[in-house]
């Protein structure tokens, strides 16, 4: 089938459902799937074989760019010359190797590792290097091509996340070779994707990254698999999942999130405390999703009539703490200048109008935003407004008390 015999529109938004009238309809057509995201975790991954299983039946390929995780400790170390720069960009990388957390994400993270291994799916790192600067490589473009040399470019805020899919305001731009008025736009987007793979693009340094590659085959390979007979896992629950997701929104331990004891024991401490004090964990020890179990735990006492802000310093720790947050059967609202929920300050108004009059199912809402957007004058005006509980979550909290602290 070419990709001409698909109906593609011009602009897709949250209403056109992108999973199944974009994704899977398109990459059943293809034979390459060329995909840059804006950050690397394991969820994001298990996401994108949605429709990737009717590609790998056409004998394609597939590549993906993907920006790590830096924290600021990462860039200071790669600054002061402690760590060679490549050390801590794949370790940061390879922590973000999560344990898979339901069937879906075994499955499908299983389904990738073999085509890692099968060398059908390729992966490469990107970041942004100028000078002594570092940064996220956030940049968001898709190439989908066809047996015919049909080529469909696509960019837009749209990242490769549950979330992103199902919740968040996310629209992207489609434009397809065979229409003259889009031919320059598609091969602009080809040759920068090219740019960018082979490294030859200015401020932007990619690593290939074979030790990634086969942490992920040894991590989750499970079983092999007949590309010819697979099927994509639970697809109507995925899609479905927006619905139950709203209308429930109040805060849950994931089944498979076991605290350890010093998790356990800090919860406790900061509830017998009035729901107050500060979380001082060491990297890698599991605060975020402390701090999750604490909100979830203080919506309990409270039936779950509460207001949650988190705020976290810069917008790559916004997108990780979300990433989290909806495994605690949460929808937040996300805030920060490039938001890819482009009305968050409208969801955000709209949140707490709803809870003050009490309105079913909106008893609970959770706003997550940068530093620079907590401080702005229209965000305080709309978090004076709140009439009840409120609970201030602060990431890397060191900063909150300085006279920086937007």
């Amino acid at each position: 089938m070419s990709l001409k015999d698909v109906a593609i529109k011009r602009e897709y938004r949250p209403e056109d459902n992108v999973v199944r009238n974009f994704y899977i309809p398109l990459l059943s057509s293809a034979i390459s799937y060329q995909r840059a995201v804006g950050f690397f975790s394991s969820t994001i991954l298990a996401e994108i074989a949605v429709g990737i299983s009717e590609l790998v039946k056409n004998n394609g390929k597939i590549q993906i760019v993907a920006s790590p995780y830096l924290s600021d400790e990462d860039v200071e170390a790669i600054k002061q010359g402690y760590k060679a720069r490549d050390e801590v960009v794949k370790n940061s990388v390879l922590q973000a190797l999560n344990e898979p957390k339901s069937d879906f994400e075994k499955n499908n993270l299983n389904l990738l590792a073999n085509l890692i291994a099968d060398n059908i799916l390729d992966i490469k790192i990107a970041f942004t290097e100028k000078g002594h600067s570092f940064g996220m490589y956030h940049e968001k473009m898709g190439i989908i091509t066809d047996s015919e040399n049909n080529h469909v470019a696509f960019s837009g805020s749209l990242n490769e996340t549950f979330n992103a899919v199902h919740f968040n305001y996310e629209t992207i731009d489609v434009y397809c070779s065979w229409k003259s008025e889009d031919l320059e736009r598609v091969n602009d987007k080809i040759s920068a994707f090219d740019r960018i793979w082979n490294n030859d693009e200015a401020n932007i340094t990619i690593i290939d990254f074979p030790e990634l590659k086969d942490e992920m085959i040894r991590k989750y390979k499970r079983e092999k698999v007949d590309y010819e007979k697979f099927v994509e896992p639970k697809l109507p629950d995925i899609i479905d999942a927006p619905i139950k997701m709203e209308v429930l929104n109040r805060p849950t331990m994931p089944d498979w999130l076991d605290l350890h004891d010093y998790q356990e024991s800090a919860i406790e401490e900061w509830a017998k405390r009035g729901y107050r004090g500060i979380f001082d964990m060491a990297t890698g020890t599991g605060k975020t999703l402390t701090g999750l179990s604490a909100i979830t735990k203080i919506s309990k006492d409270l039936n779950n009539k509460l207001a949650v802000i988190v705020v976290a310093p810069y917008q790559h720790l916004v997108d990780q703490w979300c990433e989290d947050i909806e495994k605690f059967n949460i929808a937040p609202i996300i805030g920060y200048s490039s938001s890819p929920q482009r009305n968050w300050l409208d969801r955000l108004k709209n949140a707490i109008f709803d809870q003050n009059l009490g309105v079913k199912n909106s008893e609970f809402f959770l706003f997550v935003c940068t530093n620079a957007t907590f401080g702005l004058e229209r965000t305080q005006a709309q978090l004076a407004k709140i009439k009840g509980d409120v609970l201030l979550v602060i990431d890397e909290a060191h900063n909150a008390g300085s006279a920086s602290f937007d």
